[in-house]
């Protein structure tokens, strides 16, 4: 039995929201898709290939398993990037798969580190990640039901402000394209995360 928020629409409720996405406004949603923008250095190709997946993003307000259809899409939109810009910079034939035009993509220096724009912020996440999994250990070796996790004073550490975090989207990523590109029952809750990395990447290709 398919249920109901998972069936075609019908003229009735074409336009109602999902029941999953009832927490969000439309104009929060769209609001929220807004703040990951190509920059205008991006070829118009790749800008159009990106925008569809926000409208997608947008849409899954209405269907919410529209959010997978929309994480596909932008990571096509990554790897159609890497390939035109590798092909103009290095003047070869690129290589195929995201993987491999990721990896080509470090090593010619056209995505790094330390262009990150937020990657103070993601050693934050990760070091505030840290604290929580000690305050859970803490709480079982005590045999506490509960705690107050307090991030007040927390602070990266020195190999979280370094962490390679390219070398986690060139394994990751494609990871999660091979995922959806054979076919997944998986909702994933984080597609704005993705959105995230991969205009950062698309943006840095250009810059």
């Amino acid at each position: 039995m398919i249920d109901i928020c998972d069936s075609v629409r019908t003229p009735g409720n074409v336009r109602d929201s999902d029941p999953r996405t009832q927490h969000q406004t439309l104009e929060q949603r769209i609001a929220y898709i807004e703040q990951f923008a190509l920059s205008l250095d991006v070829p118009g190709e790749v800008r159009i290939h990106f925008e569809t997946g926000r409208n997608l993003f947008v849409y899954a307000w209405h269907v919410y398993r529209f959010n997978m259809v929309a994480e596909q899409h932008i990571l096509a939109s990554l790897e159609m990037a890497a390939r035109l810009r590798l092909a103009v910079f290095t003047g070869d034939e690129p290589p195929r798969g995201l993987a491999k035009l990721l990896r080509a993509a470090s090593v010619n220096g056209l995505i790094a580190n330390e262009r990150l724009s937020n990657r103070d912020e993601r050693a934050l996440e990760m070091a505030r990640d840290r604290h929580r999994h000690a305050e859970m250990r803490r709480m079982n070796e005590e045999g506490l039901n509960n705690c107050v996790v307090n991030y007040t004073h927390v602070q990266p550490t020195e190999e979280e402000l370094q962490f390679d975090w390219i070398g986690r989207f060139i394994t990751a990523l494609p990871q999660l394209r091979n995922m959806h590109a054979h076919g997944t029952d998986n909702l994933r809750p984080n597609v704005g995360r993705t959105f995230d990395i991969v205009c950062e990447l698309i943006n840095q290709l250009f810059a």
